[in-house]
């Protein structure tokens, strides 16, 4: 029979943001991976961060293995955070990463050797046949994430919360890691997942448990939610759904012979072949690369942000040699690389100003004067807000609102091409929907789109796939 590893009762929480659980009551068992879904707000994210000691809560109870604690610092000590991040530090070896953490454990910088022979303990009590010796950046993706599994049976971690979006890898390598977590795991620990990622949470979670408006609203098997667009219409409402119907409606279907409005050739791999990449106008290209560098070597060659010798570019049929990103933003070549975060917004700006900005350099301040307002009621409609001023600073705004502001202010642009990087990267359900839509509203206006990520998913609607 499985243990109890955490049991949540009545835990409530209500703060000034607004954000709030009510009544929170659910189990964890020992050797089980449970994903937790919910929108933006939806309480999810606090109850992780109640777990990880980052916020307090107001009243309830939280046990242990049957042992009440008592405050959220206590709580963290038996959490460990998987995420992405932190496989970044590629030059220290396996056993530093693991050993050189803790002190508790290790009380202060042991010899070498020593903490060699620490971590291999470790690591013959996991079965994991990974030679500590290794540099992280050396590993594969799958052997860097049974690294940090390892890394949180060493701090003693009872409940793992996996954030890690699973960048660089492909189904069929998730799918292997879970069956390598499904024996780590068993009999020592509970695993949380709380990603932004759809199919992730599918591949690895046994169970899932519903979060929405601060409370929980479904408990079930994996199983029970059938695809994304079911979990899409049980977590958004039939109401929102319809709303967004004017946005995925818009894209027109193009006939005649498409015409190539940005070229780009001699781009080399990392293998050192070169690739020509042609894009045509209104159409979506989505450039999948699993290699996390090689991605963002892509993104940036493509959209300028780095400038390699012998790399040449073509707009329409003219060759173009730029200096800067300044130079493909003038010429309308857009790039968005963090979509959601406020570094590609204005923050001390207002909505309308952010909106406008870029479109600035085209129109007479007397239009800009008359637009503003219209612009205003435009985007209060796009992201179902009541109420919102033209004079709302951005960092009041969430990230679904943030998401629609970064992509209306570069629609209104009108640009030629966009380069999205991962852009569904910190999405919810709704945010997901809400970029899917913009991709098919700016496509319809004669934007090549092209899209750089690693997995397929959610870019079902592509013209064009690439793999790099």
């Amino acid at each position: 029979m499985k243990k109890e590893v955490l049991r949540i009762r009545d835990i409530k929480l209500q703060n000034k943001t607004g954000n709030e659980l009510k009544y929170i009551n659910f189990y964890l068992l020992e050797g089980e991976i449970t994903g937790f879904l919910g929108l933006e707000n939806s309480g999810k994210d606090i109850l992780v961060n109640i777990l990880s000691g980052k916020q307090r809560f107001d009243s309830g109870f939280v046990s242990v293995y049957g042992e009440r604690i008592i405050t959220s610092d206590d709580l963290a000590n038996f959490v460990y955070k998987m995420k992405d991040s932190n496989y970044f530090i590629e030059d220290w070896s396996v056993a530093e990463y693991i050993g050189l953490v803790d002190n508790r454990l290790f009380g202060g910088i042991l010899r070498k050797k020593a903490l060699i022979d620490v971590v291999q303990k470790i690591f013959d009590i996991l079965k994991i046949e990974i030679a500590v010796h290794r540099k992280l950046g050396d590993l594969s993706e799958i052997e860097k994430r049974l690294v940090d599994i390892a890394k949180a049976y060493q701090k003693d971690a009872k409940i793992l919360i996996i954030e890690d979006e699973f960048d660089g890898l492909s189904q069929k390598e998730i799918q292997c890691f879970k069956t390598e977590l499904m024996r780590i795991i068993c009999g020592r620990m509970t695993v949380i997942i709380n990603n932004h990622s759809d199919m992730v949470t599918g591949i690895l979670a046994e169970k899932l448990i519903i979060f929405k408006k601060g409370e929980i609203v479904k408990k079930c098997t994996a199983e029970c939610i059938r695809n994304s667009e079911y979990l899409e219409k049980y977590l958004m409402g039939t109401s929102i759904r319809s709303q967004k119907k004017t946005l995925d409606n818009m894209r027109l279907n193009q006939t005649g012979q498409r015409e190539t409005i940005y070229r780009i050739a001699h781009v080399k791999n990392k293998s050192g072949k070169e690739m020509e990449f042609l894009f045509q106008r209104g159409e979506i290209t989505t450039i999948l690369v699993l290699d996390r560098k090689e991605k963002e070597k892509i993104f940036k060659i493509l959209s300028g942000r780095i400038k390699v010798a012998g790399v040449k570019r073509w707009i329409s049929e003219t060759f173009c040699e730029f200096e800067d990103i300044s130079d493909y933003v003038r010429h309308r070549i857009i790039s968005i690389m963090y979509l959601g975060n406020i570094e590609e917004l204005l923050p001390g700006m207002s909505i309308g100003e952010n909106i406008l900005m870029p479109s600035l350099n085209k129109i007479s301040s007397l239009e800009y004067t008359l637009t503003e307002h219209k612009m205003i009621k435009v985007l209060e409609k796009e992201i179902e807000r009541s109420g919102i001023i033209k004079n709302e600073k951005i960092r009041e705004l969430g990230i679904n609102d943030r998401i629609t502001l970064t992509l209306e202010r570069w629609y209104v642009y009108s640009p030629k091409v966009i380069i999205l990087f991962e852009p569904f990267a910190l999405c919810d359900t709704y945010g997901v929907a809400l970029v899917k839509s913009y991709i098919n509203k700016i496509a319809s206006g004669g934007t090549a789109v092209i899209v750089v990520k690693s997995r397929e998913e959610y870019m079902e609607d592509s013209d064009n796939f690439i793999h790099v």
